[in-house]
């Protein structure tokens, strides 16, 4: 949807860096983004190691010139394991609840997902 429909520039750090990528060049990519979109799966929390590290990234990325850079899709059932660094520096609408992450987005996620991409301080 990011990258068909609204035809914006994504990046993938297991896409975009391929194999042998560093850590660094990973947090020198989200520190150049305009906005960062973490998608927040179980997977994601408990199977990879630097969710943790890349959240709080994320958490601490945010400062009064922009406070609206991180966007949340998170996955229902991880809702409540969000952690707590991440969620309180988050506007609820920064926070998109996605129930089925294989699922085509509907008409409200999609208009949610745009408004916080298009957000301007």
């Amino acid at each position: 949807y990011l990258e068909e429909d609204l035809k914006v520039s994504t990046f993938v750090h297991h896409r975009d860096l391929g194999p042998g990528y560093t850590d660094q060049q990973m947090f020198e990519s989200m520190s150049d983004s305009w906005r960062i979109l973490l998608v927040i799966t179980q997977r994601f929390l408990n199977n990879y190691d630097l969710s943790d590290i890349i959240m709080k990234y994320a958490s601490h990325s945010m400062n009064p010139a922009n406070e609206k850079r991180v966007v949340l899709l998170v996955q229902q059932t991880q809702l409540y394991n969000i952690p707590g660094y991440l969620y309180d520096v988050l506007e609820d609408s920064r926070i998109i609840v996605i129930s089925d992450l294989s699922a085509p987005l509907d008409y409200v996620k999609r208009q949610a997902i745009k408004q916080c991409l298009r957000d301007i301080q």
